[in-house]
């Protein structure tokens, strides 16, 4: 494989796992919205689909990211490029650091879901200040 070769491989390796980073953010907001605004009305069926749901699609996104970081991280150990002079390549732990990041954001968004299904909401008194100015 030639150096350009390389460098071409990496960056699309690397514009995938950027691709699929969005699609993970983007059913994260969906899940979040849907527990913002609908949490505490939900069935138990409903909270277990759309839970069932988020948590298949976004282990599948965290698979496929985490797969393309490793593959490019194998790709610059494998193969001498001028990109080996750039620390930020090298460092040989961006899987790790990926995998981290799409396991801390589901967990959290599981855990927004069961506050907001479990938080009783209250209601905020009126506020005087402008009731006696109007």
């Amino acid at each position: 494989m030639t150096e350009a070769e390389v460098i071409e491989s990496m960056a699309v390796l690397g514009q995938g796992a950027v691709s699929v980073f969005t699609v993970f953010v983007s059913v994260t907001f969906g899940y979040l919205t849907v527990a913002y605004f609908l949490g505490r009305e939900l069935t138990k069926f409903q909270l277990y689909a759309i839970t069932g749901v988020y948590l298949v699609t976004s282990a599948t996104m965290a698979c496929t990211g985490v797969a393309c970081v490793l593959a490019w991280e194998k790709l610059v150990q494998e193969y001498p490029s001028v990109l080996d002079t750039i620390p930020f390549f090298t460092i040989g732990v961006w899987h790790s650091i990926t995998a981290v990041i799409f396991a801390a954001g589901m967990l959290v968004s599981i855990y927004f879901m069961r506050n907001i299904r479990h938080t009783q909401k209250v209601m905020q008194p009126p506020n005087r200040a402008m009731n006696s100015e109007a």
